[in-house]
């Protein structure tokens, strides 16, 4: 990969990480900072569980079965992905059967494991 296509690639899981976090306050609907809870009530009730269920089914987890023939750092960026989803937003029914895998402790955390040895 190009450093130029490196870039973009981090750029890109940078944004769905901030995604995840920002959909992980709309479904809590608890801000624990000023900042956090001026971002929900400008959202105008746009985002709503079932909007972000929805944009998790069929953008998220459709697209990350994509990816996972593409190259290794890709791979590696999308796992990296699922893991934050799984672990922040559990309620969403695709990713319910997953949480189970998170662990605070990154030698019993699946998803830890599986993206070293990839």
């Amino acid at each position: 990969m190009s450093s130029e296509e490196t870039t973009f690639v981090c750029s890109a899981q940078s944004s769905l990480l901030s995604f995840v976090d920002f959909s992980a306050l709309i479904l809590s609907q608890e801000g624990s900072s000023e900042q956090e809870l001026s971002i929900m009530q400008n959202t105008d009730g746009c985002w709503t569980k079932s909007g972000i269920q929805r944009i998790t089914k069929k953008f998220l987890l459709k697209h990350m079965e994509d990816a996972m023939d593409g190259p290794l750092a890709v791979r590696k960026g999308w796992m990296k992905l699922l893991s934050q989803m799984a672990s922040k937003l559990p309620d969403v029914l695709n990713l319910k059967s997953l949480e189970v895998l998170c662990n605070d402790d990154s030698e019993a955390n699946f998803f830890d494991n599986i993206s070293d040895s990839v």
